[in-house]
């Protein structure tokens, strides 16, 4: 798993970094089923052009090698909205669950049935 961090305005303490790190641990094992080591670019920062007080805006991308998935949460919590993230998007990376392998048998099938089609019989 590779995190890339990117904060604005914001102080960073390694104990927030390990805590992102223990989150995205099962974000990861969902998404090794693409076969490869996901990439995680990680960026937050607080938000200044409203009158609530702090809010803090993240957007977390998950590269893998055959999907992508972008979330972005705003909440004046940093660590419930990175706990709401990291669930969404397990919940991201489960939903097509077989369907890749599915739509290649399905191909497999149709390009078998063609080939007898093709062959003369004796």
């Amino acid at each position: 798993m590779r995190i890339k961090f990117s904060f604005r305005k914001i102080n960073v303490t390694q104990a927030l970094k390990d805590y992102i790190i223990q989150r995205f641990e099962k974000v990861a094992r969902a998404a090794e089923r693409y076969d490869g080591d996901p990439l995680f670019e990680f960026s937050a920062h607080r938000v200044t052009q409203h009158r609530e007080g702090d809010v803090f805006e993240i957007t977390v991308t998950v590269r893998a090698p055959r999907k992508i998935c972008v979330n972005t949460e705003r909440a004046a919590d940093m660590y419930f909205a990175i706990d709401k993230i990291a669930l969404e998007l397990v919940r991201q990376l489960e939903q097509g669950k077989g369907k890749p392998i599915e739509r290649w048998r399905r191909a497999a099938r149709k390009f078998k049935e063609i080939l007898l089609r093709q062959t003369p019989k004796e």
